[in-house]
């Protein structure tokens, strides 16, 4: 099952970006491929953009502020999606960290290691977003 993991660090309070990170309606807004969002309670059911398809899935958010946002599938085109953002303050800066397990349901060769690569390149992009969002670019 792949496995992709970004990290990176921001001059900013962790309860700046902690907030920021956890305003999930407001991806639309500035997070590249993020058509919708739609919080209800727990669950968060996010609608991409992905090259010329636009994919569905809803998951459960647990979150634990100021230290971590995790998150499970609940439904959507993966066999499995989890993961897991976490915050550690280090003095002015926030260390941040990104890591998520999943698996696509489609049967075609090779297909998780090329969405591997997609969700990689794009976990660098949102970090950018994020930084950018915050007034850090």
């Amino acid at each position: 099952m792949p496995h992709v993991e970004k990290s990176g660090e921001v001059e900013f309070p962790v309860e700046k970006i902690y907030q920021t990170v956890a305003d999930v309606e407001k991806y639309p807004e500035f997070l590249p491929g993020i058509k919708s969002v739609e919080v209800n309670g727990e669950l968060v059911k996010m609608t991409v953009n992905m090259g010329p398809a636009t994919v569905s899935w809803t998951s459960k958010a647990a979150y634990e502020p100021n230290k971590s946002i995790s998150f499970n599938l609940v439904e959507g085109p993966f066999k499995r999606l989890d993961g897991k953002w976490e915050f550690t303050a280090e003095g002015s800066k926030t260390k941040i960290k990104y890591s998520t397990d999943f698996e696509l349901t489609l049967p075609i060769p090779g297909i998780n290691e090329i969405a591997a690569k997609a969700i990689e390149s794009n976990t660098n992009a949102i970090l950018e977003a994020f930084k950018r969002r915050l007034g850090m670019n």
